[in-house]
């Protein structure tokens, strides 16, 4: 859960582009923390501090709340893989697009260990089912 912290707060400088799985529970538990997922959540939960408990919820929601990609269980695994793989390259496709098109200023400027590269919006409005 601390890793999922981590990557929020990347997603938030516009760092990183994430990409949720939702590999065989439904992103609507993950955001809520229900069912089989919010009972292992709360579970974590007991042995940790409200502060840690808060940003998890946070982060919980913030990554659900994103287009993800939903593994039902009568599609097969192989399938929901390709589309992973997919997407994947869909959005490493359109940073490789922006980058190309930087002007020489930007180029300089993202080469300055103190520049913060910002990624496109690739939200979409909801969550795929595979």
């Amino acid at each position: 859960m601390d890793e999922l912290v981590k990557m929020k707060k990347q997603v938030d400088k516009r760092k990183i582009q994430v990409i949720p799985v939702f590999y065989k529970v439904r992103a609507r538990d993950v955001r809520r923390q229900t069912g089989e997922f919010g009972e292992n959540f709360w579970n974590l939960a007991k042995a940790s501090s409200g502060y840690q408990i808060k940003k998890w919820k946070e982060a919980l929601e913030c990554i659900s709340g994103k287009m993800g990609l939903s593994l039902r269980d009568e599609r097969p695994e192989a399938d929901f893989i390709k589309e992973i793989v997919k997407e994947v390259v869909r959005v490493i496709a359109t940073a490789r697009v922006l980058k190309e098109n930087e002007t020489h200023s930007e180029r300089k400027r993202r080469k300055d260990c103190n520049y913060t590269c910002e990624l496109p919006d690739l939200k979409r409005t909801k969550t795929e089912k595979l």
